[in-house]
């Protein structure tokens, strides 16, 4: 057992009422006396030592906001921590060795092309689209940090101080619900299943407290509180996520949810404290539902079941009928939960603990619990969140500006700047690429991270464009499906009577993305400026950033393009 205890660090919440519809909690407020009590907690995994890493003070940080695929949909898990990186995205892993004289390799061979001399950072590359072979999920060594004799490679382990070297980096299959993330690196945290709140009904055979969940707790003064919600702040994802569902593991003395109990999960904002920092806003961004059809087993171990607990937004289509409905979280976000103390909830949610060197990434969960109408939340000493998964996926589309040819042995042979320019003739008959015809004939080079139409035909991608673009002309190579490179090209109608030149910015939408840079095409004597001018004047999202890329050819001449990305780039 690990012996833990409540923080003197109470907040209060507004004393309004606590109902299962809508949002009832308000901003904190701080509370004078303290609360504390002894409690001890089961947990499911065993401790680990702490990361050699901080001991010896060698170690990189990853990217706030990164995600560590937790669980498959029907309740497994992985047992080595995988990093997710999302598509054509640019991971910096941040070195923390308290010196730049530190050098790099993946999976035992050289890497030090990748690394910043000025700092000892490191750049890694997921390139290209989420890939899914017919086996499952591709993964991909991460890098190791050397510091003298002291290394560091995250998502390693270190139990009784053996080794374990497990960590890997993957892609996020597209348009999929079978992969959970979460923001912890499972390997090296404590999952928490029992705690201070006392349910209401047990099992002899598992008489367990509760993490998070409906019960009550006892505190050293003699009161006792409800406990009727959790809630918990979270980092931005590294780059926008479209959520699909969120799913708590619970245990449970009988159901977690029976009859027509219903939890509500609200994505808030965040607001900070001046005493207690970040916590829970006021702003409900997204509600969604969990119902007892949304609960299922996990699994069971000592005759207690674990719960997916399955929270889904709801939306209602033309007929009325409700389905669930993806979101996206694209900015600092909390979770709230609310309706522990309703009829027929009986749900032990879990906590999780996270990693010595992303302690204070992820914030600690706060369970709020009510006594005679008021209502307050506390925090474990040791620091536990709240341990939710997160499915869906990554999304990205890029429209380069520069591109660069390279030989066989990785040597450029020409790079080509505003490749992402057309120029259409004043009677619309003709389209060029305005950087090379040669090279790219009458077409801009596109990148997308999924498939450009879902199962049922509908586009995963919009082209924002004025009425005189009458249609956008996307043409595939052989390589096309397999890494979503797409070549883009426009039919346009002829230039009104009495008008010489006419510009539009074509920017490429996805799932909560928007490609940095836009089509430009030029139409009779417009030129690149008047392009530009167009695109400021649009309100866009930058959501993403411009990556390296394996490309595909394009003619006899060219034997491959790549996204140039600073001074970096991957061989063919």
């Amino acid at each position: 057992m690990k012996k833990i205890l409540l923080t003197a660090a109470i907040a209060m919440l507004a004393s309004t009422g606590f109902a299962q519809t809508g949002s009832q909690l308000s901003k904190k407020e701080a509370v004078k006396e303290p609360v504390q009590a002894n409690l001890a907690t089961v947990g499911r995994k065993a401790i680990v030592n702490q990361r050699r890493s901080v001991a010896d003070g060698t170690y990189y940080t990853r990217p706030e906001g990164m995600m560590f695929m937790e669980m498959t949909r029907e309740g497994g898990g992985y047992s080595p921590s995988v990093l997710v990186i999302p598509p054509f995205y640019q991971t910096v892993f941040k070195n923390q060795s308290g010196t730049n004289e530190v050098s790099w390799t993946m999976n035992d061979k050289d890497f030090n092309a990748y690394a910043y001399p000025e700092t000892g950072d490191c750049d890694y590359y997921y390139f290209g689209r989420s890939t899914v072979d017919e086996e499952g999920l591709n993964l991909y060594y991460v890098p190791t940090i050397h510091n003298g004799n002291k290394s560091f490679t995250i998502c390693e382990m270190y139990p009784d101080g053996e080794l374990n070297e497990d960590g890997a980096a993957a892609g996020v299959p597209d348009e999929t619900n079978d992969i959970g993330l979460s923001f912890n690196d499972l390997n090296s945290n404590y999952w928490y299943g029992s705690g201070a709140i006392d349910p209401a009904s047990k099992k002899k055979s598992t008489d367990r407290s509760y993490i998070f969940g409906p019960g009550t707790i006892t505190f050293s003064d003699g009161s006792t509180w409800n406990s009727v919600g959790v809630a918990q702040v979270f980092p931005a994802p590294v780059t926008p996520l479209t959520v699909n569902e969120v799913v708590v593991h619970a245990l449970t003395n009988t159901r977690p949810l029976t009859g027509d109990a219903v939890l509500y999960m609200e994505v808030r904002d965040v607001e900070v404290d001046e005493q207690y920092g970040p916590t829970f806003g006021t702003e409900t961004i997204e509600t969604l539902v969990c119902t007892a059809e949304d609960c299922n087993i996990a699994y069971t171990l000592n005759g207690t079941d674990y719960w997916n607990m399955c929270f889904h937004k709801k939306v209602e289509d033309d007929f009325g009928i409700e389905m669930d409905a993806p979101f996206v979280l694209d900015k600092e976000f909390s979770l709230v939960v609310i309706g522990f103390d309703g009829q027929g909830c009986d749900a032990g949610m879990m906590g999780i603990s996270m990693a010595n060197e992303d302690t204070g990434v992820i914030l600690e969960a706060e369970p709020i619990i009510e006594n005679d109408g008021r209502y307050t939340s506390f925090n474990y000493m040791s620091p536990i969140s709240l341990d939710a998964s997160f499915f869906g996926f990554f999304d990205a589309v890029n429209v380069p500006d520069q591109l660069s040819s390279y030989d066989e042995e990785g040597n450029i042979m020409e790079t080509y700047d505003k490749c992402n320019v057309l120029r259409v003739s004043a009677d619309g008959a003709t389209v060029t690429n305005e950087c090379s015809t040669e090279a790219f004939d009458a077409y801009v080079y596109v990148e997308f991270a999924r498939a450009l139409t879902d199962e049922d035909e509908n586009d995963n991608y919009t082209f924002d464009t004025p009425d005189w673009v009458k249609d956008i002309v996307i043409a595939a190579s052989s390589t096309s499906e397999e890494d979503g490179t797409y070549f883009i090209s426009v039919v346009c109608d002829p230039l009104p009577e009495g008008e010489t030149g006419r510009s539009a910015a074509i920017f490429v939408k996805g799932s909560g993305v928007t490609s940095e840079n836009p089509i430009y095409v030029l139409q009779g004597d417009a030129t690149y400026e008047t392009g530009i001018k167009e695109a400021a004047s649009q309100t866009v999202s930058n959501s993403n950033h411009r990556y390296s890329l394996n490309g595909v050819r394009l003619n006899n001449n060219f034997k491959g393009i790549v996204i140039q990305n600073g001074r970096k780039f991957i061989q063919k």
